[in-house]
């Protein structure tokens, strides 16, 4: 968790790691939510080959801000390695 987003995972019984992602109705519309959520897809899909097998990950953002790619990157990238999820 830092001030962005929270992380939030647990074993799973599958072969392969997998990730969902939860927007509130606070962050805005639906367009607002859906880049939001959009955004934050890209950036774990290019993380998920480097996540340990065998995990169920939940991506929640915490602010209603406008957020920019680079700090999503930054953020979930911190918060991935922080959990020990990357290989």
């Amino acid at each position: 968790m830092d001030r962005n987003f929270v992380v939030l995972y647990c074993k799973s019984n599958q072969k392969q790691s997998q990730a969902g992602f939860s927007v509130s109705k606070k962050y805005g519309k639906a367009v607002q939510r859906n880049r939001i959520r959009r955004q934050m897809k890209a950036v774990v899909a290019t993380l998920m080959p480097h996540v340990v097998d065998n995990r169920f990950i939940v991506v929640i953002p915490r602010k209603h801000e406008p957020y920019n790619y680079n700090t999503i990157v930054t953020s979930l990238t911190h918060l991935f390695e922080k959990a020990g999820l990357t290989k």
